[in-house]
């Protein structure tokens, strides 16, 4: 329970999206493949149908929270109630069980299946919990994790204690986490998780899923249009960046006040933001900048031979929004992430290859 095995790995899921954003900083010069698994394909020649483009059901009901808190509980779900606090710092939302079944995550999880299954299968016979199977959506804004799912076989180490009851139906745990620091777990009935360093953080999170506490009046951005959605804060970049050596991502972290994230995973991952900048010159600034790094990318993956990744790159878009501001989309061919896990297009692995970070480039 202390190192929240089965809370963590829903956050690989959000690798598709730093896949994606690294793209514009280092370009795909550390693909990982054999000398013999790598094919040039050629150019494919259907157009990339972003978020912000495919039609989708807007939700733009406000919510009263004036009104009784039954009323309030049937606004927005437990996990969106815990995680969207009143506060305008704003919160991401990963549909984990729809990418866990997309054709991309289901090659990946074939190709990888040897070196997942020991491990799955511990967690399940640790924890009570299949990742792949039991957990639903993941939401996170910077304090509180939170996920939902069908845990009520959730197993809890006899050392960790009985927990403390709290509220309506939540029980909390206090306990350490591997790099020493406390961890406050909560469990909310049977299908919400929440976990944070703060335990105010972590009841009060809990207060907004049992509706005794307010949270946001309106839904999360991008819900109903994506897999990923939400809002990031600039702060919150600020913060991802922090501990980043490319001068390129930290310098767009300071330019951006928050963005709004989509992103797609079918095929490919297919990725939106709307990016609301400090003034005029940061839009100025940063359009420039990113312009100039897909420009890089795009040159480098024609050096490599990566014409899929170069005609997706040749259809992003970087346009201004109307009051500032950027639009961005981008997106990266499934069969690109797919060798970086040492994956062939049809979800095999590649001779002699290793995911990235396991070996280098063999020339």
């Amino acid at each position: 329970m202390a190192d929240r095995r089965p809370l963590i790995v829903l956050a690989v899921l959000a690798v598709l999206l730093l896949i994606a954003a690294s793209l514009l900083s280092r370009g795909s010069a550390d693909v990982v493949v054999a000398s013999d698994g790598g094919v040039t394909k050629a150019p494919r020649k259907e157009r990339v149908i972003y978020p912000r483009d495919k039609k989708r059901v807007r939700v733009t009901r406000q919510i009263d929270d004036t009104r009784p808190a039954e009323e309030r509980k049937r606004a927005l779900d437990g996990l969106q109630r815990s995680v969207l606090a009143d506060d305008g710092k704003g919160a991401v939302f990963i549909e984990a069980n729809a990418i866990r079944h997309s054709p991309l995550m289901e090659k990946i999880l074939r190709c990888r299946q040897d070196e997942a299954t020991g491990g799955l299968q511990q967690m399940k016979e640790e924890l009570g919990i299949d990742p792949l199977e039991d957990l639903d959506r993941v939401g996170f804004n910077g304090e509180v994790f939170a996920a939902s799912g069908f845990f009520q076989n959730m197993k809890v180490p006899e050392e960790v204690g009985p927990g403390e009851s709290y509220g309506d139906k939540a029980k909390l745990w206090r306990m350490q986490g591997d790099d020493g620091g406390s961890v406050v777990f909560a469990q909310v009935d049977n299908g919400l998780l929440l976990s944070g360093a703060d335990e105010a953080s972590v009841k009060r999170a809990v207060d907004r899923a049992e509706g005794r506490a307010p949270s946001s009046p309106t839904p999360p951005a991008g819900l109903g249009e994506a897999e990923l959605y939400g809002t990031l804060p600039g702060a919150f970049l600020q913060e991802l960046a922090g501990g980043t050596k490319d001068p390129t991502a930290a310098r767009i972290a300071e330019l951006v006040v928050s963005s709004s994230v989509r992103m797609n995973v079918g095929t490919d991952a297919a990725l939106s933001l709307d990016v609301a900048t400090k003034d005029e010159a940061s839009s100025e600034e940063l359009e420039k900048t990113i312009n100039g790094g897909l420009a890089l990318v795009r040159a480098r993956a024609e050096q490599q031979g990566e014409r899929d990744v170069a005609v997706m790159l040749d259809q992003a878009r970087v346009e201004r929004a109307e009051g500032g501001g950027l639009m961005l989309d981008v997106a990266v061919p499934g069969e690109f992430l797919l060798k970086t896990m040492g994956c062939g297009p049809d979800g095999t692995p590649l001779a002699g290859a290793k995911p990235k970070g396991q070996a280098q480039v063999a020339r």
